[in-house]
């Protein structure tokens, strides 16, 4: 089942946000950010899903990734066993503002026992974890596919790639990737012996494709960077 929210960020009160799901089906919440000023809040939050149940106490977390970061839409999915509190659950969504940890939202989900919609496939966004050497040119090469079985060839000829290292999830961006396309579907993301000198031993990366439907974050991931081998 899927169930469409607004949250609009307010640095000073979470924003309120609560809803009834059906108990066992799997639940995709997703969410659109807003800024103050009513227009989409177009950074990562690098945002969180937590439910505290009412009976057990116990609290259980959901990663919410950017589907759409341009349009402030991110996505958390909630298995189909996982809502099986009669009594509810305590909501919040937590994330990074301004580089700082934030409560984002606030309220309570309420499980009915009642048939729901059929969920759909989820967007995809391939974990990527990346290790980079001081003193040495970096050359990634990345190839893009439309389906989870990587049959389909992404196609690049009305699609931007861009990609980024950030100094960690949600943080400030610390080098821009060039991105060069090598195929219809593939491209080489390279940094300077220079930028891969100056990033820090942990960061993190993004690739997003834009395209007249938005952007959308393909793969993400952890960046460790060594230093070179002596000898």
């Amino acid at each position: 089942m899927i169930i469409n929210k607004a949250v609009a960020i307010n640095p000073i009160e979470p924003s309120p946000l609560s809803f009834r799901a059906p108990m066992g089906m799997e639940i995709k919440l997703n969410v659109v950010f807003y800024s103050q000023n009513g227009a989409p809040y177009s950074s990562d939050l690098a945002a969180q899903l937590q439910l505290t149940g009412r009976t057990s106490a116990r609290t259980s977390s959901y990663f919410m990734p950017a589907t759409d970061i341009v349009n402030g839409k991110a996505r958390a999915t909630i298995p189909a066993d996982a809502l099986n509190d009669s009594n509810g659950y305590r909501l919040r969504i937590v994330g990074t503002l301004n580089g700082e940890p934030a409560l984002l939202a606030l309220g309570s989900v309420m499980p009915i026992a009642s048939a729901g919609f059929e969920a759909v496939p989820e967007d995809i966004i391939d974990t990527v974890d990346i290790v980079l050497t001081r003193g040495r040119i970096a050359e990634i090469g990345v190839k893009l596919w439309d389906d989870e079985d990587k049959t389909n060839p992404y196609e690049l000829d009305t699609t931007t790639i861009s990609s980024n290292v950030y100094a960690s999830r949600g943080g400030v961006v610390l080098a821009p990737f060039v991105v060069t396309p090598v195929s219809p579907n593939e491209v080489v993301l390279t940094l300077t012996i220079e930028e891969v000198d100056a990033l820090p031993a942990t960061c993190w990366w993004t690739l997003v494709a834009s395209n007249a439907n938005g952007a959308h974050t393909l793969c993400e991931g952890t960046i460790t960077v060594k230093d070179a081998p002596v000898g």
